[in-house]
């Protein structure tokens, strides 16, 4: 497409095309200037596109409307820059910043992907939840294996009978089967 002037058509499908997203589009200039933006942008980050169109990202980085900025990365090293970003509505986010050079090797355009992170967050939460409440579910199954195999519920005076119970009182932490012979012949 170098050197081809795209009809008005063809940018009305590629708006389309980003507005189809669940990821979030912001596109900015060589300047930094933002251009476009698509709706998954606004829902993630909670911030709204007439807040953000033709403000500079030095002007949304200092105002903190965004806790630091890709596209000045981007710009300042000229390659791709990934990082966490959060937001004035207290939002978070994965972005990635691509640089879009012309011809002359001048950045001309920062196409930035925004990933939300609440959704994983909440999985992160809900996982660890599951995982304590396993944790919890296996202790309690200990302790009734105990009381089960409990001292103060047998009785026996006998040593090698004393070894015996306090083995099976280790063997019974472990899902196992577990043989026990008597070797007094």
């Amino acid at each position: 497409m170098t050197g081809l002037n795209p009809s008005h058509e063809v940018i009305q499908n590629i708006e389309r095309i980003l507005e189809s997203s669940f990821d979030g589009f912001y596109i900015t200039d060589g300047d930094a200037n933002t251009i476009l933006l698509n709706k998954a942008y606004e829902t993630i980050t909670g911030l709204k596109r007439e807040d953000l169109i033709g403000h500079n990202m030095f002007e949304l980085e200092d105002s903190k409307a965004i806790s630091q900025s890709a596209t000045l990365m981007v710009l300042r090293e000229k390659t791709i820059q990934t990082i966490e970003q959060e937001f004035k509505t207290g939002k978070r986010a994965f972005v990635s910043s691509t640089p879009i050079f012309n011809d002359e090797g001048q950045i001309i355009m920062v196409v930035t992907n925004v990933r939300d992170l609440s959704a994983l967050q909440l999985l992160k939460s809900q996982m660890e939840h599951t995982k304590n409440l396993t944790d919890q579910y296996q202790r309690e199954i200990e302790a009734m294996r105990l009381q089960i195999l409990g001292a103060d519920e047998l009785i026996a005076h006998d040593e090698k009978m004393l070894e015996t119970l306090k083995l099976a009182k280790r063997v019974a932490l472990v899902d196992t089967t577990v043989q026990i012979e008597n070797n007094l012949i």
